[in-house]
């Protein structure tokens, strides 16, 4: 059996690597080789005996050496061995204007000249990926179909667990709610499903996310640094304040949660239709909100003062208020209604039995269990019907069962003992001698 592991950092390398661990233990001739894009990932892998590919280097460097090969296939074709590689680079392209296009491009084909032969050379049975959208992860799903190749996709999921499926993540899966469950049952699965489960978290050593910060300032602005690594927003550093505030009070009025997340991952950028930024999204809800309402704002836990100052500004002319608790539990209990764009929180705040409204697109956008926000309608119109929006409790609870018995793994990607590797490693196990 040939397994090729594709993703970023050292944890998803250390997650990958028991999953690795386990295999072995069943097939005895496992052979197996990492793709990162950073070189965390790849010292990770590296250093513990395993074929490993720091491969957005790698494939740069390539470009690098190739470049008027590749500039005449990109100028005259928009197909390279089969493959569509203009629609392959849409989240970067998105992402940051500034990036030429036509690097993305050069890049886009080198990746398919080094996976090409990859996968011809190793003829991969299985192939296991962290997350779906970004130009590498785009063009290996690519090669792939061309091969043959199983695809298994992983992401955090909710309430402590790990996505693992073969349709994708984020508003590319689909939770298929045909599964029935016994209803005496029910209750006592929601409740083991949505418990906090406090697994300790393993102690990440910084010297490998050091050494992606290192390059990142050393290579940044050289013609050296790869163009899908450019702009993706992880060594940014606080830049704005927000002060801390006694906790919030609803004082009569009917209170709007408005939950933000990471401007710059795949949910705001590819499956955001509505609204392209955060300020916009806060003053919509703000300028719509009904009468006797107050709007108030979480931020990403990793994101707190890293917006835009203009949405602070914002937030301050107009006496919007910040929640800074550890836990979005209480928050989320005081309010009348949360907003979300479509992070994975919104689970969590279907799992409470909260009025929730969804403005972009997810998983869960399912007008079953949720207010679904479309483009051109009246987002006045939502936030008022919101406040007597009563989701049926039986519906959320189906969907949310379907969720786990079709997507999720106990356990995440960061913890010491890792679980979600294990049970992955056993569900790899099973489909392949079931195929």
């Amino acid at each position: 059996m040939t397994i090729f592991f594709l993703g970023y950092f050292d944890k998803f390398s250390r997650f990958f690597y028991k999953i690795d661990l386990e295999l072995s233990r069943e097939f005895k001739d496992l052979k197996s080789k990492y793709y990162s894009t950073q070189l965390s990932g790849f010292f990770y892998s590296f250093l513990r005996l395993k074929r490993s590919i720091p491969i957005t280097f790698s494939s740069w460097f390539n470009v690098l050496f190739n470049r008027k090969k590749y500039l005449k296939i990109i100028e005259q074709n928009q197909t390279y061995k089969g493959i569509n590689f203009e629609s392959l680079i849409q989240f970067h392209e998105k992402l940051d204007n500034g990036i030429p296009r036509r690097h993305l491009l050069l890049q886009a084909i080198s990746y398919i000249d080094i996976l090409n032969k990859q996968f011809s050379k190793n003829r991969p049975d299985v192939v296991i990926m962290i997350g779906d959208s970004r130009l590498f992860f785009e063009v290996s799903k690519a090669i792939a179909i061309k091969f043959d190749v199983k695809v298994y996709f992983i992401e955090q999921g909710p309430f402590d667990t790990t996505i693992f499926n073969s349709q994708g993540v984020n508003a590319n899966m689909k939770v298929d709610q045909n599964h029935q469950f016994k209803n005496h049952n029910v209750t006592t699965k929601i409740t083991q499903l949505i418990s906090n489960k406090n697994n300790q978290k393993y102690n990440r050593s910084y010297v490998y996310r050091g050494l992606d910060f290192l390059v990142d300032k050393l290579l940044h602005k050289t013609i050296l640094y790869p163009p899908d690594l450019k702009s993706t927003d992880i060594f940014q550093l606080p830049l704005n304040k927000t002060a801390d505030k006694p906790i919030i009070s609803k004082n009569k009025q009917h209170l709007f949660l408005l939950i933000l997340q990471v401007p710059q991952d795949v949910n705001m950028i590819l499956h955001s239709p509505n609204f392209s930024n955060h300020f916009d999204i806060v003053k919509q809800c703000f300028e719509n909100l009904p009468e006797h309402s107050k709007l108030v704002i979480r931020e990403h836990p990793v994101y707190k003062g890293k917006y835009k100052q203009k949405l602070y500004d914002y937030a301050y002319e107009n006496n919007i208020e910040f929640d800074h608790s550890d836990n979005a539990t209480k928050i989320i209990n005081l309010s009348d209604v949360v907003i979300v764009n479509n992070s994975t929180i919104g689970v969590k705040v279907l799992s409470m039995y909260k009025p929730l409204i969804v403005l972009g697109n997810s998983y869960y956008s399912d007008s079953n269990i949720c207010l679904v926000y479309q483009s051109g309608d009246d987002l006045k119109d939502y936030l008022l019907k919101a406040l007597t929006f009563q989701p049926e409790k039986q519906n959320i609870d189906t969907f949310l069962l379907n969720l786990e018995y079709t997507h999720l793994v106990s356990g995440k990607i960061i913890d010491k003992h890792l679980s979600a590797a294990t049970e992955i490693a056993n569900r790899i196990k099973i489909s392949h001698f079931n195929d």
